[in-house]
């Protein structure tokens, strides 16, 4: 799961590449032990930084708790995150969390996603299945 990042998003590279800043999100772990995708919530992809500054751990926060822990510790988390060319992808959205504590997903948005789904060649059949996450 992924949502664009228009402080970071290159205004130029989106009109003309369709590049644009992306940060993950992924299912929150308690939920994916025991609910299905759709009806999961999803969480920031936040990676402890190493000493040496390389990518550690995950660490479940939730995105509303994001920006303070970061003001806080600047030096220790991360946000996994990078550019894509969305152009290039299958993608339905948009999905806004800024707007709600609940950090899920509309079913609409989901029904979208499965209907469009086998048009696009995309494999949606994860949706209605739990999926606990795995760490390594």
């Amino acid at each position: 799961m992924v949502q664009v990042d228009k402080e970071e998003t290159n205004e130029r590279q989106a009109k003309i590449y369709g590049e644009y800043h992306i940060r993950y999100y992924l299912q929150q772990d308690a939920g994916a032990k025991k609910k299905k995708v759709r009806l999961c919530q999803h969480w920031s992809l936040i990676n402890e930084l190493n000493a040496d500054r390389y990518i550690g751990a995950i660490v479940q926060i939730t995105p509303g708790k994001v920006r303070r822990i970061f003001d806080k510790h600047p030096l220790k988390y991360v946000w996994y995150q990078h550019t894509i060319t969305l152009a290039e992808q299958i993608i339905t959205g948009p999905f806004d969390f800024g707007k709600t504590q609940s950090y899920m997903i509309d079913q609409k948005q989901w029904k979208e996603l499965m209907d469009k789904a086998d048009d696009f060649r995309v494999d949606a059949s994860n949706v209605n299945k739990i999926s606990p996450l795995v760490f390594d």
